[in-house]
């Protein structure tokens, strides 16, 4: 099967409703998001869940919040094959311009990973026909609540899943990009190098989660950049999320890490990746606005530092 999201993705309260957010319908323009800027659906999950919401309480109602909104562009997440399902039938997905879809599968297992296998590849056709054009697969780790590092077989097999999908997507006209968070950058980034430089870079391309890379690495920067730089050719997507002192900021602005470094190295090398505003809350975020005034702001500054994507 498909792993569920980490805990904090999913610990939500009942009854929730986005217009308890301050989300606005289709008369607001500041929503609309004329630019290249995409939204994710997790940052509106922990937005709901700082509110005392919970998403998973009755996500279709939500979605069909969404479809009234100004909003369209946005990135779904797959929490597992039984939401897809429940999901993949009860919602109109033309209402949205869907480029991209993320998803989290336990492919370091050899036991049940043909399935495993055979469940993605199910996901990634049903959004194709919707138009989306990348996967974003996100393997799962061993315990999303504890340090469990994987065996050097457990990364072979991880491997071997992520080269079969992205062949199989390939035939689709897909693009598989490979996510991270902040677990993948423990012993020196081990997992992480082992991902991108076990892979064959003509299929497995890269969805660089920028503050799970800061985070992982010790709250450093520079370690953020150097990884920008190494893998810049393979990059087709960003995450992207802001903090101060370490702490998730309630916008994206200016703050820990430098996001015009990360354009000015992309623009060089003449690359124009996805760009996914993934501003989320967390335990020490102001709270000070509702969701439609943070991610207005939020695209705007987006827009001015990546003005040239």
């Amino acid at each position: 099967m498909i792993c569920t999201i980490p805990l904090s993705r999913r610990k939500f309260l009942k009854n929730s409703s986005l217009a308890a957010l301050g989300f606005m319908t289709a008369k607001t323009s500041a929503m609309a998001n004329p630019s290249k800027i995409c939204l994710q659906e997790y940052p509106w999950r922990t937005f709901m869940e700082r509110e005392g919401m919970d998403w998973h309480n009755d996500p279709i109602k939500h979605y069909q919040e969404l479809m009234s909104s100004a909003f369209k562009k946005f990135e779904p997440v797959v929490d597992s094959f039984e939401y897809f399902k429940e999901m993949s039938s009860s919602v109109d997905w033309s209402a949205f311009d869907i480029g991209s879809v993320y998803l989290n599968a336990i492919l370091h297992e050899e036991k049940n990973l043909n399935q495993r296998i055979g469940q993605v590849r199910v996901i990634a056709k049903f959004y194709a026909k919707l138009g989306a054009k990348i996967i974003i697969i996100n393997p799962s780790p061993i315990s999303w609540d504890e340090a469990v590092d994987k065996t050097d077989d457990e990364l072979n097999t991880q491997v071997k899943a992520l080269s079969l999908l992205s062949k199989s997507f390939a035939e689709m006209g897909l693009l598989l990009a490979y996510h991270n968070h902040d677990s993948e950058m423990r012993n020196s980034g081990r997992e992480l190098h082992w991902m991108l430089q076990k892979t064959n870079p003509q299929y497995v391309k890269y969805c660089l989660d920028c503050h799970w890379i800061y985070r992982g690495s010790g709250n450093n920067s520079k370690e953020l950049y150097r990884i920008v730089n190494l893998y810049a050719d393979r990059i087709v997507e960003l995450h992207l999320r802001q903090s101060s002192d370490g702490i998730w900021t309630e916008i994206f602005k200016e703050g820990d890490i430098d996001y015009s470094k990360i354009a000015r190295v992309l623009k060089y090398r003449n690359l124009k990746p996805r760009l996914v505003l993934e501003q989320a809350v967390e335990k020490g975020t102001p709270h000070t606005m509702s969701i439609e005034k943070s991610y207005s702001l939020g695209i705007q500054y987006a827009n001015k530092i990546f003005i040239d994507f």
